[in-house]
């Protein structure tokens, strides 16, 4: 059995990292958190962008069309 990624995990998963690892540390989360509102719109904005929020959606209906495995790479 192949347990790896296909081109398009990969490519999210590459992504997800680069956020995460630029934009994303202890610090700046504990940051958005303890804010008024306890989330980054610019952060949900920039998903919506790269099509992170698109993956568990049907294609037909804009999305990815993703399965369980492509929401937890």
């Amino acid at each position: 059995m192949d347990f790896s990624n296909t081109e398009e995990q990969q490519m999210l998963q590459e992504s997800v990292q680069k956020f995460v690892h630029k934009s994303y540390d202890f610090a700046t989360r504990n940051q958005i958190i303890a804010s008024e509102k306890g989330f980054s719109q610019e952060n949900w904005d920039l998903f919506a962008e790269l099509g992170w929020l698109t993956v568990p959606f049907k294609e037909e209906d804009g999305g990815f069309g993703g399965s369980a495995v492509d929401l937890v790479v």
